[in-house]
């Protein structure tokens, strides 16, 4: 399959050593027209700027539908179709895993504003941004999740980014099977 001007959307692609960037970079290689998204516009210009092809940024919540259906809009009007979606904005912030059971505190502990953390930054994005561009591929496309090997098994340091992760897989499933109709392909094309 010739990727050559595909237009492909990477969320979450706006720091230049990141797995996003990586993947950007890929599909730039292949000289598609590649728009990379994320949460602040420096870090995108940065990263924009030390790449090859046609790469642009924009700035866009990936995990609010209102922030990627306006990213969405900008992108229709500049380059007329979407044919990729790539869902890899994320986090894994260690920041954000279990306390660790102690002799003290037997039992490991995760507040609810970390957890909700995890499930938004992971989970939400794949959601909220294949909502927002599916509706465009009016000839198709496809929508590729990224998601880890901690959705396949129990992580006791990471349960709530496990938890999202295995999120996405089965979103990943659920879309493919909404989506069929209208020929988008969460695991792209058949």
């Amino acid at each position: 399959m010739s990727l050559v001007n595909k237009v492909v959307v990477v969320t979450g692609a706006g720091f230049p050593n990141g797995i996003g960037a990586g993947i950007a970079q890929c599909f730039a290689n292949e000289k598609a027209r590649v728009v990379i998204t994320d949460l602040e516009g420096a870090p995108i210009d940065e990263t924009t700027a030390a790449m090859s092809g046609n790469v642009t940024g924009l700035v866009a919540d990936a995990a609010s539908q209102e922030a990627m259906s306006s990213a969405v809009d900008q992108i229709m009007k500049e380059h007329g179709r979407i044919d990729v979606l790539v869902n890899e904005a994320g986090i894994s912030d260690p920041h954000t895993s279990f306390e660790l059971q102690t002799r003290k505190n037997p039992v490991p502990a995760m507040n609810d504003e970390l957890w909700d953390a995890q499930f938004v930054a992971n989970l939400r994005t794949t959601f909220a941004s294949s909502i927002a561009v599916a509706s465009k591929m009016e000839d198709g496309g496809s929508i590729v999740n990224i998601a880890s090997v901690a959705a396949l098994g129990p992580a006791a340091a990471l349960p709530a980014y496990g938890a999202a992760k295995a999120g996405v897989v089965h979103l990943t499933k659920t879309h493919a099977i909404e989506f069929a109709s209208s020929r988008h392909f969460p695991y792209g094309r058949p």
